[in-house]
This record gives C-alpha cells, structure tokens and sequence, in this order.
C-alpha cells in the first residue's frame, strides 16, 4: 500500500503533468492537421463531385439530343422502309423473305436512351390520365341535384351566405350613412363658420373705412392748424421785425435827442429819468405782449375764411 501511494504521488507530480499536458497538446495538433487535410480533401472530392454533375448533366443533354435525332431517324425508317429483325433460329440462321439490318444500322436508329425516355413518357402519360380520372371522379361526386341531400344542404349554405350578406350590407349601409351625416353636419358647420368669419371681416373692412374717414378729416384739419400755425409764425416774425426796428429807431432818436435831453434836464431838473423809466416799461410791455395784435389780425382773416 505505501508503494502504491508513493508512485501515485510520483504519477501525480508536477512534472508529470506538464508532460501530460505537452502531450495532450502535440496531439490536439497533430489532431487539427488531420482535420485541416480532411478538409482540403474533402474540398477536392465537393469540387471533383461538381465536375462530374456538370459532366454528367452535359452528356444527359447530349443522349436526349441523340435520342431525339435517333427517334426521328426510327421513324422515318419504319415510314419510308418498314422491316422486322430476323428471328434468329439456331437450326436455319436465318429466315428467307425478311430484310436483316447490319449492327452499325442498328446502333444508329435504335439508342440505349431510347427505352429510358420511353419509360419517363409512359409515366408522364399515366400520371396525367390517373390526374384527369381523379377530377372527373371529384367533378361526379360534387354533382348534385336540388332534390339530392348534398344540394339541400348546399342551397341552406347559400341561403344563409345571402343572409348574412344582406345583414353585412345593412351595417356597411348604416354605417355609411351615419359617416355621410357626420360628414355633413362637419361641412355645414364649417360653412357657418366661414360665413361668420366673412361677416366679421365686413365689419372690420366697414369700420377701417369709417377709421379711415375719420383720419382723413383729422389730416384735412391738422393740415389746417398747420396752415395757421404756419400763418401765426409769419405774423410774429414780421411783429418781432417791427418791434426790433421800432426799439431800434427809438435808440436813435434818444441818441439824437441826447443834447435836447442835456437842456431839458436844465430846464426840468430830476425828471429826465422819471421819462425814461415809463418809456422802457412800455417798450419792456410791448415785448411781452406781442401777440395781442396778432390774434386781432387772426380772428379778421378767420372771419373772413367762414365768411
């Protein structure tokens, strides 16, 4: 027992392992280049298998071109020189009377495709009568008369389709109605609004015009305050024109009258300047008061404009 454990432990040693696991590995590898010739050479046999489909399907098609060719010469032989082959006899060879053909005669008009595609015809031929038979069968059985079972039941089908084709049509006729009114009443109320909308918009075109008016007389009489205003300025530019040149004449007339002023200070003592004083605050009112004038001369041109 404990030598058994011991090369167990041996077994079992790291080493050991490795050497397993180098092993496993070099034939993982030697498994995978197995794998990859199987491949290549099962590529090769997929690719030789293809070649030999396109060879085979070439001669197919070149055997049904000779058969047709072969069948077409067999049957102008049998139309133009009608024979049978000699029944050969082991005892005459030959019979008298009968026309033998030579093999090469017989290679050319009968071919080994001949019998396989007369076979494929005669299955063609016979699947397409079992065909015709069976509808002919299905076209006998689905034959019925009004009084039989099966055309009762089928007339009662053909009752209750049209009920329900009517009832259907009922609904589809409901509900086409009800869409038609819904539509309507959608439309109407649309024409309502547009007529609502359009009256608005008279309205609102008839009360611009009224605006319109109003600030056409409001032009016409600020373009009349403008005249006027226009007209005063003039006024009191020509005014203040007058009451410059009138205050500049007067400071001339008292620079020319400074010597008649010299003797009537000699005359009148200490009342020379009373005269002045009253004289400057006339001509300090006429400044103030320009326009006193003016609107008397104003109120004349109104009245003469209403008259």
């Amino acid at each position: 027992m404990a030598l058994n454990e011991s090369n167990f432990r041996t077994k079992n040693s790291l080493p050991d392992m490795e050497l397993i696991a180098e092993e496993q590995a070099i034939a993982i590898g030697r498994l995978e280049s197995k794998l990859k010739k199987i491949e290549e050479q099962n590529e090769v046999l997929r690719e030789k298998l293809r070649l030999c489909e396109e060879d085979c399907s070439l001669k197919e098609a070149e055997y049904i071109k000779k058969f047709i060719a072969s069948d077409i010469r067999l049957a102008q032989a049998e139309f133009l020189l009608p024979f049978k082959r000699p029944h050969l006899s082991s005892q005459l060879g030959t019979d008298s009377g009968k026309v033998a053909l030579s093999d090469n005669e017989s290679s050319e008009i009968v071919h080994p495709a001949l019998d396989f595609i007369y076979h494929k015809a005669q299955e063609l031929i016979k699947s397409v009568k079992s065909e015709q038979q069976q509808s002919y069968d299905d076209l006998l059985a689905w034959k019925f008369t009004p009084d039989s079972a099966s055309g009762r039941r089928l007339m009662t089908c053909f009752r209750q389709l049209l009920e329900r084709n009517e009832g259907l049509g009922a609904i589809n006729e409901n509900d086409s109605l009800s869409k038609l009114e819904s539509e309507t009443k959608v439309q109407d109320s649309c024409i309502r609004e547009c007529l609502k909308t359009a009256q608005d918009f008279n309205a609102a075109l008839l009360e611009s015009t009224v605006d319109l008016d109003g600030v056409q007389n409001s032009l016409f009489v600020l373009k009349n305050k403008l005249n006027k205003a226009e007209n005063l300025i003039a006024a009191l530019k020509a005014s203040f024109f007058f009451h410059t040149y009138f205050t500049q004449c007067n400071f001339i007339f008292i620079f020319d009258n400074f010597t008649g002023y010299a003797e009537y200070e000699k005359v009148n003592p200490n009342q020379s300047d009373a005269l002045i004083a009253a004289a400057l605050a006339t001509l300090s009112q006429q400044a103030m008061n320009p326009h006193d004038d003016d609107d008397e001369e104003e109120e004349d041109q109104g009245d003469e404009v209403a008259e």
